[in-house]
């Protein structure tokens, strides 16, 4: 897991407001980074935690002794660690996956629904551990509001007047248009997304998933217009756009798949988040982007297929013969 070498985030504001080792039962003495403390602080007073019940007081201890456990491992293995939003989220899931798998803790969890024609289906989830996790994250990144606000009004955005220093020195795109985005509520989100991904990613790579939304969002314009935000995406609409680019733009099988593969990191990157209007679920699965090889089918020549029906022919009379032959002893 890559860590910036310059930390953009710097949450050291909370360290006055909430340098505490203890929140009623709650002991972060543990916690070796004084900063990832305070934002443990800062979650369990946002949160009121202490306000709950004590059964689920008792577990969130459970939680969050794990976590600090991880945060103490992180700040070994990585220098001056500022904030938790020093790390992409997506790699530091895994990276605690990996944690807690060593230390043989469950990652997942699984829970029974109860569906609208009152079927009981069994789906898995993330573990309360992990939940832990990717909630202070987002907790962390709404007090921090390091976003300019104003920014997010334009819908052409230029990196060299980014809020943010951005690496642009190795890229031509520099330039993120969203005005092709007619939806409201995704062009939002997808200004959400860009962002985050412009601090761990290339500015080349985000402007290419830019470009993928763009043109998702213009397919959703023209055939499905009910769509007004990321919840209302079905499976079978994914199905219809994959098929709709093979047609429409002769995409071949490979290049589809990259496409859909695209829109499944920012669908999944979003639904981890739990941003406001996005899906609660995974629809896109790794093998519905799977790549295959491009096998082209190979025909015999006319004389090829003369000599390989000759040679059967052949050998059928041969091994009647053969079976005659041994019948007659």
């Amino acid at each position: 897991m890559n860590k910036p070498s310059n930390p953009k985030i710097n949450t050291s504001k909370l360290i006055n407001e909430y340098k505490m080792d203890t929140i009623d039962i709650f002991d972060l003495s543990a916690c070796s980074n004084q900063y990832l403390k305070s934002e443990l602080a800062y979650y369990i007073t946002k949160k009121k935690l202490n306000k709950k019940s004590e059964a689920t007081k008792k577990t969130y201890i459970l939680f969050l002794a794990r976590l600090i456990d991880f945060f103490n491992v992180l700040d070994i293995e990585y220098k001056e660690v500022y904030s938790i939003l020093d790390f992409d989220i997506e790699e530091l899931e895994i990276k605690y996956k990996e944690f807690l798998t060593k230390n043989k803790i469950s990652i997942e969890k699984t829970v029974t629904v109860l569906l609208a024609s009152m079927n009981k289906v069994s789906r898995k989830q993330r573990s309360g551990y992990l939940s832990l996790l990717i909630n202070v994250y987002k907790i962390i990144e709404e007090y921090v509001n390091y976003i300019d606000k104003s920014y997010f009004d334009r819908d052409i955005w230029n990196l060299k007047e980014f809020p943010i220093k951005i690496d642009i020195s190795h890229t031509s795109k520099i330039n993120f248009n969203f005005t092709e985005i007619k939806q409201v509520d995704i062009k939002y989100i997808t200004k959400k997304y860009i962002y985050n991904r412009l601090q761990y990613q290339s500015p080349s790579t985000c402007h290419s998933r830019l470009i993928t939304i763009r043109k998702f969002s213009n397919y959703l314009y023209i055939y499905y217009p009910k769509v007004k935000s990321l919840k209302d995406i079905t499976y079978e609409i994914i199905e219809d756009y994959y098929i709709w680019l093979g047609i429409s733009d002769g995409i071949s099988h490979n290049r589809r798949s990259s496409c859909i593969s695209q829109l499944e990191k920012f669908l999944n990157f979003t639904m981890i988040m739990e941003w406001p209007g996005c899906l609660n679920e995974q629809i896109i699965f790794d093998f519905d982007t799977s790549e295959i090889r491009n096998l082209k089918p190979n025909y015999l020549k006319e004389e090829e297929i003369f000599n390989l029906n000759a040679h059967c022919f052949y050998r059928t009379i041969f091994s009647e013969s053969y079976r005659t032959c041994l019948s007659m002893k």
